[in-house]
């Protein structure tokens, strides 16, 4: 069975963005088969619509399937995981959030319903968290928040912004070794 990773990019973002492609580049080598999702309508997102997307590729998932989200992409993954009551491989989550941003409020339906945290614990999947105190677009704070009620480990990373390409994001060499940590390569 072949270990699959699903990454779920974030709002007014698409796959060939920030530091994606760069990541199936250096996975898809090691024999993992690295599926960019392209969420529809990332300008004006549903949550609906994005969580029906995952479950469109993942269709199968177990405990050799993976999941990275980056920003709108977090909370996209986290509600897809609350629909299953089985246990998948692992999660890491970029620049995350499970609550309304003051400034983003068309992103509000995407935190409703919240989040179950029981259920999601319960199914043993490895969390993990990565934000940047500098984060100008999902405060630290709600980061910081999110790795707690996952009881995630979060990983601090100075000076990143958002972790989009404009912010040096292009390549992304701290997730290639979590990732590589968390699927055993």
């Amino acid at each position: 069975m072949s270990k699959r990773l699903f990454i779920t990019h974030g709002y007014m973002a698409y796959p060939g963005k920030h530091w994606f492609p760069w990541l199936k580049e250096q996975l898809s080598p090691l024999g993992v088969e690295v599926t960019i999702l392209k969420m529809p309508n990332p300008d004006k997102p549903i949550l609906e619509e994005w969580i029906a997307t995952i479950q469109e590729n993942v269709k199968q998932p177990d405990t050799e399937t993976y999941f990275i989200g980056h920003s709108l992409g977090c909370i996209a993954t986290l509600q897809y995981l609350n629909t299953l009551n089985i246990v998948t491989g692992g999660t890491i989550l970029v620049a995350g959030f499970d609550q309304k941003i003051k400034e983003l409020p068309e992103l509000n339906n995407f935190v409703t319903p919240p989040l179950n945290y029981t259920k999601l614990q319960e199914q043993a999947t490895p969390f993990i968290v990565f934000g940047s105190p500098q984060d100008y677009i999902v405060p630290f704070s709600m980061t910081q928040k999110l790795a707690n009620s996952l009881e995630a480990e979060l990983i601090s990373i100075p000076n990143a912004g958002h972790f989009m390409q404009d912010d040096g994001f292009l390549v992304f060499p701290q997730i290639l070794d979590v990732v590589k940590k968390v699927m055993h390569l």
